[in-house]
């Protein structure tokens, strides 16, 4: 269960996750991923929105990342069908992310049964298909509105925490810093926010959180200069650096990738100090040794 604060970028983290997977790569900059199809349910956000997120993260949409905008219907039954089909269309998927949970738990109409024994019975099967088929499902929800106090649990935020505790293997709960607005003149060096992470086999883990506006995404503090060294385009134009400094225009020849990609893959690498450019508006690898071209003699 991943839960937190409305508007935090929790769907931003699920993205960046299931890129993580898709990919083989990093998630949160940092955290290797073992690569394997991925399935994301986006109900509140549609395709495009997405797409969009997926770009500006990784700058290219992986065939191994697959989504779909709705499921059928909100019984229990036809949910692990809707599980059953993905892995039977995709059966190298390592993970699901359903985002929202609450679209798709549907109401409790018995008042003989407690919120508590309907959601515990609604999550167990889930909790029990994910262990069966190996397959990671991580659920989203909102953190409840009421303001959780200094010292207190994080995870009593969650909406439901009770019985959501009780079926799930994982606990993950996201919250904004906010005193790091009114703080902010004092100290520079304020986390955006803190990861909390209790599990059944993992026991508990606190961390500070920075948001990497460029990439658009999470990344754990003082580790902006993260590990991943991007997608397919940075490691072609990367590559194509490593014979002679080029412009964008040259760039764009050599690798086949057309100017805009070009351009925007180059300001982002730029920001991470990946590359730079000369006064002569030339692309090059900071440190590369380059054989620079002999002067004529005559």
């Amino acid at each position: 269960i991943l839960a937190g604060d409305e508007k935090f970028g929790k769907s931003l983290m699920a993205i960046d996750l299931c890129l993580g997977v898709a990919t083989g790569t990093h998630f949160m900059g940092s955290r290797e991923c073992k690569k394997g199809d991925a399935y994301y349910v986006s109900i509140e956000d549609p395709e495009r929105r997405v797409k969009a997120r997926i770009l500006q993260q990784r700058d290219d949409w992986p065939d191994t990342f697959h989504m779909s905008t709705s499921v059928e219907g909100p019984d229990i039954k036809t949910l692990v069908e809707v599980f059953d089909d993905i892995v039977i269309n995709y059966p190298n998927t390592r993970l699901i992310v359903v985002d929202v949970l609450n679209h798709v738990t549907p109401e409790n109409q018995k008042s003989t049964i407690s919120d508590y024994q309907f959601t515990n019975k609604f999550l167990q099967p889930l909790q029990k298909w994910s262990n069966s088929n190996h397959v990671a499902l991580v659920m989203i929800t909102h953190k409840r509105k009421e303001s959780i106090s200094n010292g207190d649990n994080p995870f009593n935020g969650i909406m439901g925490s009770k019985a959501i505790a009780s079926a799930a293997d994982t606990l993950i709960m996201v919250a904004i810093n906010y005193a790091k607005k009114d703080m902010l003149k004092n100290d520079q060096t304020l986390p955006d926010g803190f990861l909390y992470i209790k599990g059944r086999e993992m026991g508990r883990e606190d961390f500070a959180l920075e948001f990497d506006a460029e990439a658009l995404k999470w990344v754990f503090a003082h580790e902006k200069q993260s590990k991943e060294i991007g997608n397919l385009n940075w490691l072609m134009i990367t590559d194509s650096l490593k014979t002679q400094k080029r412009t964008r225009k040259e760039i764009s020849e050599v690798t086949k990738i057309n100017r805009a990609t070009v351009k925007t893959c180059i300001w982002r690498m730029k920001k991470k100090g990946l590359l730079d450019e000369d006064q002569d508006g030339k692309i090059y690898i900071p440190g590369y040794k380059y054989n620079e071209p002999k002067a004529d003699r005559w």
